[in-house]
């Protein structure tokens, strides 16, 4: 029989015969008949497949397909060597798993492995050239470590801001990064919760001390097994539960930060962290002309930058609360600060936090025409500038269409170890003078 040519996932076309529950072969052919109805029975009950396989990193998610093919001549092995079946597994997003397998019948030894009795051992085991594990194939302890380190090698990989403001939408959406109570937290080092999959008001808090119900404080469980190379943590949420934790490090800035699975705590009883900042020669407040707007967005920008620049960001998830307060320094009513990739995605939005991670619309234009946000964020790239235009003001009943007058300034900072720029912004309409 001829070698199965490579998919184009890497691994190869199967070839032989389908497993059988009553398999068309000889009565000598006993080690084949047996491995035919095991994988039968393996394709027919998923539960069963899923018993066997555990912990052999096939991705057993609640779709999962199994296919299995006797006779498998597989990869040129021959004689003693020459597989007696194969399996492969399909998730539902095309994530491949393949294992060869050989059987023996009573005490036959199998050569180099020993084993005994009546056993499908599995040879070879690859992942496919995707060999990345979703929320939706979290089962075990094993699938979750490979969801969590499929998500750091992803991580990793992201090297332009946009994509990092974009995680926010990205991995609360049910898909690859989630799936119902299996998502992912991204963690700063000092336990301030960066990105969570579930609850966006976590995004405010520090988590470090929030206990399970036995009294461990899961959190600071997590941070250290990260810091470990690593690890799994048991807590009691209701019942028992299991987090994995590992450090990444960020494809953009270089900086460490920590990602979690299986972390699911309801922490809506955490206070949030508001950092104590300077005031600032201009308060939201005080915001009534160009020349008092200007100096408000760069004493922002400031802030903020100082708060990207602090050891493992242990300043920014504080900094941007003090930022989103209403009444504080940094806002009060239509005036607040938003803050954006030079593509335009809302890294921050003192106003509407639900519009972070999404696209600002950039390609907006007032009733005469003006492109009002692309231009703020050409001119920060420019050192800044300020723009009149006109947009609805909420104050006033009528003038959704024909918008107010308003005018904008925006000015800008690269990000660390990086040509990125973050552009600071903020506006005031003439009507409030």
């Amino acid at each position: 029989m001829k070698n199965s040519a490579p998919g184009k996932d890497g691994i190869r076309e199967p070839s032989g015969q389908r497993a059988a529950l009553l398999p068309v072969l000889s009565e000598g052919s006993k080690e084949k008949r047996v491995v035919s109805v095991l994988l039968a029975c393996m394709e027919q009950v998923p539960e069963f497949a899923k018993a066997l396989l555990q912990g052999h990193g096939a991705p057993l998610g609640k779709r999962t397909k199994l296919t299995a093919w006797t006779e498998a001549g597989a990869l040129g092995r021959k004689g003693a060597d020459r597989p007696d079946s194969r399996i492969i597994v399909e998730s539902s997003r095309g994530q491949k798993w393949s294992a060869l397998l050989r059987a023996k019948i009573g005490k036959a030894v199998l050569e180099r492995i020993g084993a005994t009795a009546v056993a499908a051992m599995m040879l070879f085991a690859s992942a496919a050239a995707d060999a990345r594990a979703t929320a939706e194939d979290v089962v075990d302890r094993e699938t979750l470590k490979g969801f969590v380190q499929t998500a750091k090698a992803h991580l990793e990989g992201i090297t332009d801001l946009s994509e990092i403001a974009r995680l926010r939408v990205t991995l609360r959406t049910e898909g690859d990064w989630k799936s119902g109570k299996t998502y992912l937290t991204i963690l700063f080092k000092n336990g301030d919760c960066f990105i969570h999959g579930a609850d966006p008001a976590a995004e405010s808090k520090n988590l470090a001390d929030v206990e399970d119900d036995n009294g461990l404080k899961v959190v600071e469980k997590l941070l250290a097994a990260a810091a470990d190379g690593g690890g799994f943590v048991e807590y009691a949420d209701g019942g028992p539960q299991t987090a994995y934790a590992v450090e990444y490090t960020s494809g953009m800035t270089g900086r460490t930060l920590v990602v979690v699975g299986g972390y699911s705590q309801d922490v809506s009883h955490v206070p949030i962290t508001i950092t104590e900042l300077p005031r600032p020669a201009v308060t939201a407040s005080e915001v009534v002309d160009k020349d008092t707007l200007i100096t408000f967005v760069e004493e922002a920008a400031k802030a903020y930058r100082g708060a990207v620049r602090s050891d493992d960001y242990s300043g920014l998830v504080g900094t941007k609360n003090a930022l989103r307060e209403e009444g504080g320094h940094w806002k009060d009513g239509s005036v607040y600060v938003w803050i954006v990739s030079s593509e335009g995605i809302v890294v921050f939005h003192g106003g509407q936090r639900h519009r972070e991670g999404k696209p600002a619309p950039v390609h907006l234009v007032d009733v005469n025409g003006v492109q009002f946000l692309q231009v703020l964020i050409d001119m920060a790239h420019r050192g800044g500038g300020f723009l009149e235009y006109h947009f609805d003001n909420p104050a006033i009943d009528g003038d959704e269409e024909a918008g107010s007058p308003k005018i904008g300034y925006a000015t800008g900072f690269p990000v660390l170890e990086s040509d990125q720029m973050v552009v600071v912004g903020s506006g005031i309409y003439l009507t409030n003078e």
